[in-house]
């Protein structure tokens, strides 16, 4: 039976003469079917509540409704639809139409007001043209391996597990990564302030994982939120230092403890027990290979640097000619340098421009254009005074010998 029930007359503007027999028939029709929806007897299609309350109608089938024989809708003209149990609104649907599950003023299609739950698993998707067959975007909730999916289109973008891990591009997440990012080729993570172009990388591939600053930036290092390191835009890593020489490619300041001299600035340790030659602290290199020289241990407490001598490694071997003479013309000398106070600039050694002028292949110009002189410390000045000292002494003896036979 379907409603609204049809009465072939109206009474309230009756025009023509209506036989009893006639209206007993519609009346029983009227009073049959009202009663029969009221104790189930009578199934409902098409029903359509407007303005009222309906409640303990029986009639209307569970099955019927989600089959989609029969079509239940409530209106209302005006005003809100609220659907209630013991008392207390549980749903409205509002003259928006906006849905408020728990709430009373929805602000959206779909307002829920407290928990919500699933037994075991759930999708929530959003779809283009309310077509299922467009899926943009969504989640989907897996309680019984109590996990958490978000997805682009119908694909896994990441998830979270049941430990709090998440994979961005895997559904199968490393073991003991809190963040694993995979994917086809090399993947990139940036990391940079909103609105600034001023951002660090990530890159890990099958070959190589890079860690970078953009932007001419430096790459900094640190612990307690405070700086220990960096690497600048020019690829200089710098200890303890924000800037440094533009020349070199490390520079490290001992900051800790300035005012005790025992600190070092860099210490190099190895694992070996040996203290002969052969233990070697470090190497250095020219020419993107080629070896030019270490710095070994030279006995038991003792380090010096060494040169390497094989005959391997020389050709066009001839004996150095006399060098008396060009000892004899160095001056070792004593000087300050500038800039130091209490004596701390007190140092022996040579002039660079008189070196030059005897071994010019020791003496170099440097980027600031100041003269070095390498492989002439103040042991090889004292030498040189004393050899020079030997040579004035052996003069005067020569020249009392020539005396001594010119007598006779």
């Amino acid at each position: 039976m379907a409603l609204p029930i049809s009465v072939p007359y109206s009474f309230a503007n009756a025009t023509t003469s209506i036989p009893l027999s006639q209206l007993d028939t519609d009346i029983s029709t009227i009073y049959a079917t009202v009663n029969g929806i009221g104790n189930g007897t009578v199934a409902l299609s098409n029903v359509v509540i407007t303005g009222g309350i309906v409640s303990n109608v029986s009639g209307i089938s569970t099955s019927a409704i989600s089959n989609g024989t029969s079509n239940v809708s409530i209106a209302t003209a005006n005003g809100n639809v609220t659907v209630s149990t013991a008392n207390t609104t549980a749903m409205t649907i509002d003259t928006s139409q906006n849905v408020g599950i728990g709430t009373s003023s929805p602000g959206n299609k779909l307002d829920v007001a407290g928990n919500q739950g699933f037994s075991t698993s759930a999708y929530l998707f959003s779809y283009a043209g309310g077509t299922s067959a467009q899926v943009r975007a969504g989640f989907y909730m897996d309680g019984t391996n109590q996990l958490v999916s978000v997805y682009t289109g119908t694909n896994e973008r990441m998830r979270i597990d049941s430990s709090g891990n998440v994979g961005i591009g895997t559904s199968s997440i490393f073991s003991g990564a809190k963040l694993d990012v995979a994917g086809a080729g090399a993947q990139r993570l940036y990391v940079r302030e909103t609105g600034s172009s001023v951002y660090g990388k990530l890159v890990a591939s099958t070959t190589a994982v890079t860690l970078s600053a953009e932007s001419s930036n430096p790459l900094i290092f640190g612990t307690a939120d405070t700086e220990r390191a960096r690497i600048d835009s020019n690829g200089r890593l710098l200890v303890g230092l924000t800037s440094g020489s533009s020349g070199g490619k490390v520079s490290i300041q001992q900051n800790d403890n300035s005012n005790d001299n025992s600190y070092s600035g860099l210490d190099i340790y190895k694992g070996s027990a040996t203290t002969s030659t052969a233990q070697v602290f470090q190497r250095f290199f020219i020419n993107n290979g080629t070896a030019n020289g270490s710095i070994t241990a030279n006995g038991a407490s003792n380090a010096a640097f060494t040169a390497y001598s094989d005959a391997k490694l020389k050709e066009n071997i001839v004996n150095l000619p006399a060098q008396l003479a060009n000892i004899l013309a160095l001056r070792p000398v004593e000087f300050d340098y500038k800039g130091y106070e209490n004596g701390e600039g007190h140092q022996i050694g040579f002039i660079a421009q008189e070196m030059q002028g005897v071994y010019p292949d020791v003496v170099n110009e440097g980027e600031d254009g100041m003269l070095t002189v390498t492989g002439w410390s103040k042991t090889e000045a004292r030498l040189v005074a004393a050899i020079q000292e030997l040579s004035a002494k052996n003069n005067a003896l020569e020249a009392r010998l020539a005396k001594l036979e010119s007598k006779q």
